[in-house]
């Protein structure tokens, strides 16, 4: 029980890292600092990577919280298709696997690892001499 407690509590607070294009950076730095949501497409190996709830770290060190994510069957329903350049539109039809994913920057939201290991190390002291 205790084994696959310490499993779930290791994806539950494993913080993955995202990687945004460089030429965007700058555009989701400022979104950010206005407390706005920032939009992303996922497509095939980043596909259903990313769930409700999760933290991610972006390159320049930002946690942020992943507060929605929508699978597309199209690119054509990105709710932001109108905002995309002809060469992104392009580029993204030729992927079956897309999704959607809004994340915020919620300052003081995040658990961490120091908080997730300190509810791990509190319920190991708990169930440590309990039988199942």
């Amino acid at each position: 029980m205790i084994n696959k407690y310490l499993k779930y509590m290791q994806e539950d607070y494993t913080v993955r890292n995202i990687t945004f294009p460089f030429s965007e950076q700058k555009n989701i730095r400022d979104r950010l600092k206005k407390h706005l949501p920032v939009y992303t497409i996922r497509v095939d190996k980043e596909y259903n990577k990313y769930h409700y709830g999760d933290f991610v770290k972006t390159t320049w060190g930002a946690i942020l919280e992943v507060i929605e994510v929508i699978k597309l069957k199209s690119i054509k329903n990105y709710i932001h298709y109108n905002e995309l350049d002809q060469k992104t539109k392009k580029n993204l039809l030729k992927y079956n696997k897309l999704e959607s994913i809004k994340l915020i920057y919620r300052k003081g939201s995040w658990w961490g690892k120091s908080n997730g290991q300190k509810r791990l190390s509190k319920y190991i002291k708990e169930n440590r001499f309990k039988t199942r």
